[in-house]
């Protein structure tokens, strides 16, 4: 997958997961109390020390301090940590999906395809010798079967898919500026939607029914898979019909 290289992109990746951590840290001290979020810091410094300087001492001393924590204190632990690294993927994933759209532009810009695209495969096949006869021949014996897992101990609830997918169609904007993170109703509906991340139970509490994965998975159909597959058969005709322009695909 593309990793942001550039400073900007770093930058703005930076901004982003400073954005959300700080919101976590408002809602944390909110719904959980100033000891909770003073209980998540302190585990995290001495984590970053550790990871930085491993030593015996400082493993001991973050052991005894989250050894120190009754349950109620551990479950906010938990959830406060849960929810910043959903907030760091998601992110992360906004991120990628900025890179992969500048590397799209810059690609129309030259008149080239996208690296890692299906424009680049079919340029590249078609360069070692393939014509249209042997592509239409592969793509009529081709077959495409996506298989979907669920793992009670994995799969997201379907609240928290579409929070998370809110929060990601919320900060999109940030890709062409970053001033918008200090708008205030930016500000006002990103932590909404972390105050219900916070008050969702993540995954399940109890292992779901076989109606339930089937649901999880008609989730992602609706969600991605019907938006997406249109618009990967438009980019494989876009690429034949460069490739081989009196040809009809």
């Amino acid at each position: 997958m593309p990793q942001p290289h550039d400073r900007g992109g770093r930058d703005r990746l930076s901004a982003v997961i400073h954005f959300l951590g700080d919101l976590l840290g408002d809602v944390i001290r909110a719904q959980a109390g100033s000891t909770a979020f003073e209980n998540e810091e302190a585990v995290r410094a001495l984590s970053k020390e550790l990871r930085a300087h491993p030593s015996q001492q400082r493993t001991r001393a973050l052991q005894s301090r989250i050894a120190a924590l009754d349950i109620i204190a551990l479950k906010d632990l938990i959830k406060s940590f849960s929810t910043y690294f959903a907030l760091v993927n998601l992110s992360e994933q906004l991120q990628r999906t900025w890179v992969l759209n500048e590397r799209e532009r810059q690609a129309r810009r030259t008149h080239e395809p996208t690296h890692e695209s299906i424009g680049e495969a079919v340029r590249d096949i078609v360069n070692q010798g393939a014509t249209a006869a042997d592509i239409q021949q592969w793509l009529h014996h081709a077959t495409v079967r996506p298989v979907f897992t669920a793992h009670p101990t994995e799969a997201r609830r379907r609240t928290t898919l579409d929070k998370l997918r809110r929060l990601v169609t919320l900060l999109d904007p940030v890709a062409h500026d970053t001033s918008h993170l200090q708008d205030h109703d930016v500000i006002a509906i990103a932590r909404e939607e972390i105050v219900g991340l916070w008050q969702s139970d993540d995954i399940r509490v109890v292992r779901p029914t076989v109606i339930d994965e089937v649901k999880n998975g008609l989730y992602y159909f609706e969600q991605s898979i019907a938006r997406l597959v249109p618009a990967l058969y438009r980019d494989l005709e876009r690429s034949l019909a460069t490739a081989f322009p009196d040809t009809k695909w």
